[in-house]
């Protein structure tokens, strides 16, 4: 079989033909050249208002990096930039003040409950833990106390076959519960892919998060991505999933479109980094093969999407496009009969029967595999949307796309993922869209990893990871 270029989407089950009309996409897109590293620590603010986001010294932001030079693996511009060598962090404490860029700001690190040293009685709390919390904190304390972040390597074996199964059937039972599209409360800190790299997600919950995970003032928000590619695709999720059942109202985990297992089952593409391969590698044939299945269970009940403080969109790709119908896309994504699909691409026939059924399931291509426009898109139809180079059904949406989607649902952000970015974040579509990319150096690109702050405030902070 000829393997797919980069990450395409495998041959569509449904046919998704978009009517394409030339249309003006407002979106700027500015290039730059020489690379450049940055330390951790520079957080950039938006301030959001009603009906668009306004972000807090954007254009000074634009323009340094335009100077430092700093480039993505895509050739396209990162807002956010940090000083070299430094930690800076942008105050905004007056109007004055927001576009200025400081050197004698301090990252904030605190220390973090999800470690073994800060979790040393959850036991003695009440209520009891149920006996799927028992093992999710557990399994916590294997993971981080056996990883040996300075080598890159675990020093213990991962869970068991038998206690991986008890808690797929915990996440599976608390995800089961959950909407497609949850309402998510702020503060949030929101994280891209991760795609294997257990030391930028050990890092990120250990050192930027004053997370207690059952009384933690802030919400995790995923936004998927989390196997394949990276090598240790099965302990980063597995780390996620046992927060999730400490924490069902503290943590949220999105489908991103390697949750499938037509993709991270594709041991011909992917090889070694296939996250059905790893499976097979940890546990053998076929203790591996049942650990795969039952991981893929939870996969099927994550959510698709996410609403952060009534205002920020999240999901790993993008939007839903405009069917024909002129269907409205939010009714779809809260009915709640929405499918949920075992994967987008096999034995997808008894689910699409219907009218309402393709709906669902354009609208779960489309919020999983989509992308931004790069540069000036020749070929859009009315409402911003056209082919994506990915091919199949899958899509590209502008600007007008964007902001056609937020104000007619009331809001003013949206955040995604699916795409590497050099600075590990980046402000597109005029403003309105921000990806996020949390796992640094991916396939030895040497780019960072980002996270993003909304706070109930309505401010945004974007902090960036260095490899």
């Amino acid at each position: 079989m000829k393997p797919r270029r980069g990450d395409c989407p495998p041959p569509s089950p449904i046919a998704a033909p978009i009517p394409l009309q030339s249309a003006a996409d407002p979106a700027i897109r500015k290039r730059s050249g020489k690379r450049k590293f940055y330390e951790v620590g520079k957080m950039v603010h938006c301030a959001m208002r009603e009906g668009g986001v306004a972000v807090v010294g954007i254009e000074e932001v634009a323009k340094k990096i335009a100077e430092a030079g700093s480039q993505d693996s895509e050739d396209a511009p990162d807002t956010p930039v940090l000083k070299p060598n430094g930690a800076p962090i942008a105050d905004v404490s007056t109007p004055e003040k927001r576009n200025t860029i400081h050197d004698d700001g301090k990252m904030f690190i605190h220390k973090s409950i999800v470690t073994p040293n800060s979790l040393p009685n959850p036991r003695n709390r009440m209520p009891p833990p149920s006996p799927g919390q028992e093992l999710a904190m557990d399994v916590i304390e294997l993971l981080q106390s056996s990883f040996d972040a300075t080598n890159n390597c675990f020093t213990q074996h991962p869970p068991s076959p038998r206690e991986i199964c008890q808690l797929t059937s915990a996440a599976v039972a608390i995800f089961s519960k959950e909407p497609v599209l949850v309402d998510i409360e702020s503060d949030a800190w929101i994280f891209g892919d991760i795609h294997g790299n257990f030391k930028d997600l050990n890092y990120f919950l250990t050192e930027l998060i004053p997370f207690d995970v059952t009384l933690c003032p802030y919400r995790l928000v995923c936004l998927g991505d989390y196997v394949d590619r990276g090598p240790y695709s099965l302990q980063c999720f597995l780390l996620l999933v046992s927060l999730k059942i400490l924490s069902p109202g503290g943590v949220v985990l999105l489908r991103g479109n390697h949750e499938d297992p037509a993709v991270c089952g594709d041991t011909n593409h992917y090889g070694e980094g296939s996250f059905k391969k790893q499976c097979l590698m940890l546990y053998g044939h076929a203790e591996g093969a049942e650990v795969f299945d039952e991981v893929c269970k939870i996969f099927t009940v994550l959510p698709l999407c996410g609403i952060v403080g009534g205002k920020v969109f999240c999901a790993h790709g993008g939007i839903p496009r405009v069917n024909k119908d002129q269907a409205d896309r939010m009714q779809i994504l809260r009915d709640p009969l929405f499918t949920r699909f075992p994967s987008l691409f096999a034995n997808v026939e008894p689910y699409t029967q219907t009218e309402a059924g393709i709906n669902q399931w354009l609208a779960a291509y489309d919020l999983l595999w989509s992308d931004p426009v790069r540069g000036s898109a020749a070929e859009l139809d009315d409402h911003g949307f056209g082919p994506s180079e990915r091919g199949g059904t899958s899509i590209v949406f502008s600007a007008v796309a964007v902001e056609q989607f937020l104000s007619s649902y009331g809001l003013s952000l949206m955040i995604r993922a699916h795409q590497e970015k050099r600075a590990g974040l980046r402000v597109s579509q005029s403003n309105q869209v921000i990806t996020v990319f949390s796992s640094s150096n991916y396939q030895g690109h040497g780019n960072g990893a980002g996270t993003v702050l909304i706070r109930s405030n309505g401010k945004v902070e974007m902090l960036m990871k260095t490899t």
